[in-house]
């Protein structure tokens, strides 16, 4: 994308008087300025960051004369990024809305291109691993013990990763580089081109993923139901997730504290999702588990 949207600067043009091919052929894009006062897409600070050029387009499309649309219609907006190549440039409401009614819709749009020209965005990837821990040195057969809940593991240094990022780039083969990654927990990415980035401070794991889809789903996956601590019924005996479901067959709660599905532990109750586990362990869970201990 980073390329495609460059791509106009080299782009190969014959001009001929008073015939417009591209955007980049009118005077608007040769004119217009940045906060600076200089040219937006030609001037010095255009080549220190990617400037993008949009157009805004709508058109409106009636069905009324439809038999089975008598009442509607459809209207669409768009942004074109005009740096693209023309073969890469191309909302919806009830009636046909007037200028009046169309601004509030507009105003989220310019608010955004005002703040996109005033400012900039700054867009960071986040740099993430699959070891067991991003911070320290635990491995992976000690990611339960006592010394790793302590945080008594070494911690993982910016510095260190970066070094250990290039010499999994300049290994030779993937074998060896898989070899690598699993024995130092690190690999080459182009972050460590970036020296004020640090690899290991700047990381950041969503608590979606971390506490919901990670401890809690692990805790209740892994640690209770896979090895057998919570039980499904047998034809003769009634275990302990069937407790669990008795307990969420009769549990209210407000329709936004989310829901969960009634036969959570087989397969038929499917996997619960983030907000299912989020609801749970901050719910029903907390009060029915301890009964099933005791």
């Amino acid at each position: 994308m980073v390329s495609a949207v460059e791509s106009w600067r080299t782009r190969t043009r014959t001009p001929v008087d008073g015939e417009l091919k591209c955007m980049q052929d009118g005077r608007v894009w040769k004119e217009i300025k940045d906060t600076r006062g200089d040219s937006f897409f030609y001037g010095a600070s255009s080549e220190e960051e990617i400037r993008l050029g949009v157009s805004f387009s709508l058109d409106w499309f009636d069905p009324s004369k439809s038999s089975f649309s008598p009442s509607h219609s459809s209207g669409a907006m768009s942004f074109c990024v005009q740096n693209l190549p023309n073969s890469l440039n191309g909302m919806t409401g009830l009636k046909k809305p007037t200028a009046e009614q169309l601004q509030p819709y507009l105003k989220i749009i310019v608010d955004d291109l005002i703040m996109l020209y005033d400012d900039g965005i700054v867009v960071k990837t986040p740099y993430h691993n699959a070891t067991p821990c991003t911070k320290c040195k635990v491995s992976q057969e000690e990611f339960f013990t006592d010394k790793a809940l302590r945080n008594e593991f070494p911690k993982r240094t910016g510095e260190e990763h970066r070094r250990l990022a290039k010499m999994h780039r300049d290994l030779p083969t993937r074998e060896e580089k898989d070899e690598f990654f699993a024995t130092h927990g690190a690999q080459w990415t182009e972050f460590a081109r970036v020296n004020y980035f640090d690899l290991v401070r700047y990381t950041v794991v969503d608590p979606m993923h971390n506490l919901l889809l990670g401890a809690a789903k692990n805790q209740w996956f892994t640690r209770w139901f896979e090895t057998g601590a919570l039980r499904a019924n047998t034809p003769k005996t009634t275990r302990e997730l069937n407790v669990v479901h008795q307990f969420l067959e009769s549990f209210e709660a407000p329709l936004w504290a989310g829901r969960l599905p009634l036969r959570v532990g087989e397969t038929a109750g499917g996997s619960p999702t983030a907000d299912e586990y989020k609801f749970a362990t901050t719910g029903p869970w907390a009060i029915v588990i301890p009964l099933v201990w005791e």
